[in-house]
């Protein structure tokens, strides 16, 4: 009986060995959708946009619940667009966010025009969101579009937006800053960043 109990518990630790070692981190698509162009002062011409990102956990078969840790979002834009801090607002629009904890949104939203470091002349950007703690992270939807991290709002203060190609792109590789998106695997917040394909249908 001995010999029979100590199979069991040895058969049973490997079999938790193996599925440890196999566990993957979550990947995710990473969209922004919804761009609409609105004329909010009546002058025939838009003069704001607000579009979403979204982010759609991809492998919840193999790694399982997606509990979201960080994200930061940034853009490559046409700097010919003529979209500056001191003629632009851009935020983040209040309540938009279907994450379950709103802690999960990012902060900060800024232009950065003219921004060298941009290879179309100028960046939005997005900066992560507080440190949420394992445990409190939301879990990401594996649902098509999936959860969307929040509607962001880009308005000219006076006058009508130019009619200019905005050409807005992911900015996911170096050099600094780029998008980033990290995911509590177990109890360590881990930057699964390689793990995300990107989309943008502007």
């Amino acid at each position: 009986m001995k010999k029979t109990a100590k199979l069991f518990f040895s058969l049973l630790f490997v079999v938790f060995v193996v599925n440890m070692a196999n566990a993957q981190n979550p990947t995710y698509n990473l969209s922004v959708r919804n761009f609409i162009f609105t004329d909010s002062i009546g002058a025939g011409d838009d003069d704001a946009m607000t579009f979403d990102i979204n982010i759609e956990h991809t492998n919840v078969g193999v790694s399982g619940p997606f509990e979201f840790a960080l994200g930061q979002y940034y853009f490559n834009f046409n700097s010919a667009s003529g979209v500056t801090s001191a003629d632009y607002n851009y935020y983040i629009v209040p309540g938009s966010t279907t994450f379950s904890n709103t802690n999960a949104v990012p902060r900060n939203p800024t232009i950065v025009n003219p921004d060298a470091t941009s290879p179309t002349g100028a960046s939005l950007r997005v900066n992560s969101n507080t440190v949420l703690g394992a445990g409190n992270g939301p879990i990401v939807s594996s649902v098509f579009p999936g959860t969307r991290v929040a509607t962001f709002r880009l308005k000219k203060k006076v006058g009508s937006m130019p009619i200019v190609p905005f050409n807005m792109a992911w900015r996911i590789a170096l050099p600094n800053p780029f998008t980033k998106v990290f995911a509590y695997v177990g109890t360590t917040n881990t930057d699964i960043s390689t793990g995300g394909v990107a989309g943008c249908d502007n």
